[in-house]
């Protein structure tokens, strides 16, 4: 494939989706690599697809959200934004969330691309939301984590009536502005985030800027832990969780494994450079790749 790669690949049904810098997702075959289908998607996308029951949905960073059939590359619908898009979509159920670095996370139906909900933050989102049921969980650069559900609606005109009630309140002119439409609970953290939250049933777990790592119970989104992580550059990854243990990687070249019930650390590995990307589970192993090109799998 003779155009650059920014984000890792995705393999579903035996098929890996490769999204490139030059406005095209391909499928190739898992076990051959032989092309089964490429497709344009009008704009370099920076972030990998998500797949939920034979469809594949990929986004580009000026907000084109395409719709496809993951079998044959054929687009089924297609949903032009105009909006900054850095993360990757999610789905749940019959829902499409994708967030946005413009102050805005879009809630739409998988199956046609219809919009149910416009749901206003006050800073970029750059992380993708964790989904489970019909609960999204969203960690913002405006220090709120934030669950809502994908199903609401947006009231008539409350869009515009929060914006403004919003800027009065930053004024001092207004109270803080009410919950809006689909909110479950919103949780004030207080440390800038721009990485994916990852989730177990009880608990959201979710990294800052400042190399912190909460833990939040996804009933009501109190605060159940918190870990700081003393690596000299922390700048950690996004979490995964295995088997109640989550990950995070660092700049300084090392990873975290956390309790998730507790935010106990029960080990710690350095290696010999930063971390790149996030790290990946599978058979046992953890796997995670060093800016020097090192390839490194944990027991």
């Amino acid at each position: 494939m003779q155009t650059p790669l920014d984000v890792s690949p995705v393999i579903a049904d035996d098929l890996v989706f490769i999204v490139s810098r030059n406005s095209t997702v391909t499928a190739v075959e898992s076990d051959t690599g032989d092309m089964v289908w490429s497709a344009d998607i009008g704009a370099p996308s920076f972030s990998w697809v998500a797949i939920d029951q034979g469809n594949l949905f990929v986004v580009t960073n000026n907000g084109l959200i395409s719709g496809l059939d993951a079998a044959t590359g054929v687009t089924r619908w297609q949903l032009a934004t105009g909006l900054r898009v850095q993360a990757a979509p999610a789905v749940t159920e019959d829902r499409l969330v994708v967030a946005t670095l413009s102050r805005r996370v879009l809630f739409m139906d998988a199956v046609n691309g219809a919009m149910n909900l416009v749901y206003l933050t006050r800073s970029a989102v750059n992380g993708t939301p964790a989904m489970s049921g019909d609960i999204a969980y969203i960690a913002s650069n405006d220090r709120f984590v934030r669950a809502v559900r994908v199903h609401a609606n947006n009231k008539p005109l409350e869009k515009t009536i929060l914006k403004w009630w919003a800027q009065f309140w930053v004024w001092g002119m207004a109270p803080f502005p009410p919950a809006q439409s689909g909110t479950v609970w919103s949780h004030f953290v207080g440390e800038r985030m721009n990485t994916s939250p990852a989730l177990t049933s009880e608990v959201v777990v979710f990294t800052t800027q400042n190399g912190t790592v909460f833990g939040l119970n996804t009933s009501d989104g109190t605060e159940r832990w918190r870990f700081s992580i003393d690596d000299e550059e922390p700048a950690p990854t996004s979490p995964i969780i295995v088997n109640d243990v989550a990950y995070v990687g660092t700049k300084s070249g090392r990873i975290h494994a956390l309790s998730t019930a507790t935010g106990e650390r029960l080990w710690a590995f350095t290696a010999d450079g930063a971390i790149a990307g996030n790290p990946a589970f599978a058979n046992g192993l953890l796997y995670f790749v060093t800016v020097n090109g090192t390839v490194y799998a944990l027991e």
